[in-house]
């Protein structure tokens, strides 16, 4: 072991060393609708692939999220319906600030920051979609996760695994893949397909097609962040 410091958490796990950085509140984005699909509102995210993402549903809401690529350098996220995305990032230098405390590992680098919001995952969970329909005239709606949090009343969703193929059809106006909606301390995930408009000819290029059925997600809480 080289300098540094080393943190261990109750249950003797290591929470902080000299082998990486924590992640902290990088930013706020806000929705920001570019059309709408039966009323509610979907929009676009370019994603910065040095930072993660965590979805915070407008109360009352389910809201969808779905990846994809317009290139191998160009990763977005499709969202459907109305939601803040904060998002986190290693970076826990802030040269304005000079009191709390600052924890740096032997490259002279800060891993801990007292003055940043740090990354606080509470829970990840997983599982698979089960027997569905592959036919996207066909409309469903499934529940896959509820859980509740005591303690925990600011909460947001960081999109791990979604199903491969669970893409979004403008075409079509017609969205699939997995929603979120959270209640106070309860997070609620669904997979939720909303079946095409158009049962004409040019559905018949996306009849069906072929899905992973595994999926995860971490819940956060993000106490402290303003949104």
């Amino acid at each position: 072991m080289g300098d540094g410091i080393i943190i261990y958490n109750d249950n003797n796990n290591v929470q902080i060393d000299s082998t990486y950085k924590n992640m902290c509140f990088h930013s706020k984005i806000f929705q920001n609708t570019t059309y709408s699909i039966r009323g509610n509102p979907v929009w676009d995210l370019a994603v910065n692939q040095n930072h993660v993402y965590v979805i915070v549903p407008q109360a009352g809401t389910l809201v969808g999220i779905a990846p994809f690529a317009k290139s191998d350098t160009e990763p977005y996220y499709h969202i459907f319906g109305p939601a803040h995305i904060i998002t986190y990032s290693d970076d826990q230098s802030d040269l304005s600030i000079n009191s709390g405390v600052q924890v740096y590992n032997n490259a002279d680098q800060i891993v801990f920051n007292s003055n940043k919001v740090q990354l606080k995952i509470i829970d990840y969970l997983f599982g698979h979609l089960g027997d569905l329909s592959q036919d996207i005239r066909v409309s469903i709606d499934v529940l896959l996760q509820r859980k509740t949090y005591i303690g925990h009343n600011n909460l947001g969703v960081l999109i791990g695994l979604s199903p491969v193929g669970l893409n979004w059809y403008k075409f079509m106006q017609r969205f699939s893949g997995l929603h979120f909606a959270i209640d106070g301390s309860t997070v609620e995930c669904r997979y939720k397909q909303l079946a095409a408009g158009d049962t004409g000819s040019q559905l018949n290029d996306f009849h069906s097609y072929k899905v992973s059925d595994m999926y995860s997600y971490c819940v956060v809480d993000i106490e402290g962040i303003d949104l």
